[in-house]
């Protein structure tokens, strides 16, 4: 498992675990395709698993991943930095060591510090704990989100415009690995608050599993959205006032999916899309993307566009708003509200 970000220059830089170098690489592709390789290299240690990127509002690169416990070592977790002269690596103190395998998701606050959440366990049922590693003030700080039981698998996270992180993970049940509840965990005031999102039921845990089985995206209006798969389903989250509405997006009778999902929003228009990978046991695998077409002037995102919505544009044009929620002819602007 790797990640990819695209720079506002239209440089997409892609990291992964190397197994042969027992390293972390890193490639950037620019937008005339020069190609350009490094690898966050340490010396006596088979590390960079796991890797998450994110960009700081400079524009920095950071890679976040880990130095596996089944390796040697007593620090697992690390944060890396991309500057003129190559990557810039440090390890997150009081982080512990354990086992690679549960991702890593990175994300930046709007102080502009960096924020991650991993997963501290030893096997792939094993019980174990979801933190929340954080910088402030100079010094890295770590706190448990969820703990008891086989919690908090393959977290990812988000921030909205508010400043809340938004979490999203899977707690696997203690009698069947094959069954898990989808959670989402919102920071309010120091405190995470905990919801089910739904329930899957075809999980495959170890090493042909996809271990990004969920994915917590928020759209410009601050909505939540989650996605999450397992070998039978792709389901997609929405949270509204009354709790999460779920809709399955792909359904099989058989073992035709993975769990890997990345879920994505159009910066542009809101319009999200996800990014699932469908294997094959004899002929190679495939990406898929499916994107969903958004309802003009649904401007709460429930599908429908009724007086809700009326009173939301109502509301817009009072603001005499600039918000792209409401450019409903997608030209890019939204002209007649201001």
């Amino acid at each position: 498992p790797g990640d990819l970000r695209v720079g506002l220059d239209g440089t997409a830089h892609l990291a992964w675990h190397d197994h042969d170098a027992e390293d972390a690489v890193s490639v950037s592709i620019d937008a005339a395709g020069n190609t350009r390789r490094e690898y966050i290299q340490t010396s006596g240690s088979h590390d960079g698993w796991d890797n998450s990127l994110a960009f700081d509002s400079n524009g920095v690169l950071f890679q976040s991943s880990v130095d596996p416990s089944g390796f040697g070592a007593t620090t697992s977790l690390s944060v890396a930095a991309l500057n003129e002269t190559g990557w810039k690596r440090e390890m997150v103190a009081g982080s512990g060591s354990f086992m690679y395998g549960f991702n890593t998701s990175l994300a930046f606050d709007l102080q502009n510090e960096p924020h991650v959440l991993f997963t501290a366990a030893e096997d792939w049922t094993a019980a174990g704990d979801l933190n929340h590693a954080f910088r402030a003030d100079n010094d890295w700080h770590i706190e448990t989100v969820v703990t008891g039981g086989i919690r908090g698998r393959f977290p990812t996270l988000a921030y909205d415009r508010r400043g809340r992180a938004h979490a999203a993970w899977i707690d696997i049940n203690l009698d069947d690995s094959r069954l898990a509840s989808v959670r989402h965990g919102v920071l309010e005031n120091g405190t995470w608050v905990i919801s089910e999102v739904g329930i899957l039921n075809n999980v495959d845990l170890g090493f042909s599993g996809g271990r990004k089985q969920t994915s917590v995206a928020v759209e410009s209006a601050d909505k939540v959205h989650i996605a999450s798969g397992d070998r039978r389903v792709i389901n997609y989250a929405t949270l509204h006032a009354d709790g999460w509405k779920t809709e399955k997006l792909l359904e099989s009778d058989e073992d035709l999916y993975n769990g890997l999902v990345v879920l994505r929003f159009n910066p542009t228009n809101d319009e999200p899309a996800i990014a699932f990978w469908q294997p094959d046991d004899v002929e190679p695998g495939i990406v898929r993307m499916l994107t969903i077409a958004t309802t003009s002037g649904d401007f709460n995102s429930d599908g429908e566009v009724d007086v809700m919505d009326i009173d939301l544009l109502a509301a817009g044009i009072r603001e005499r708003t600039s918000d792209s929620v409401f450019d409903v002819d997608l030209s890019g602007e939204v002209l007649s509200l201001i």
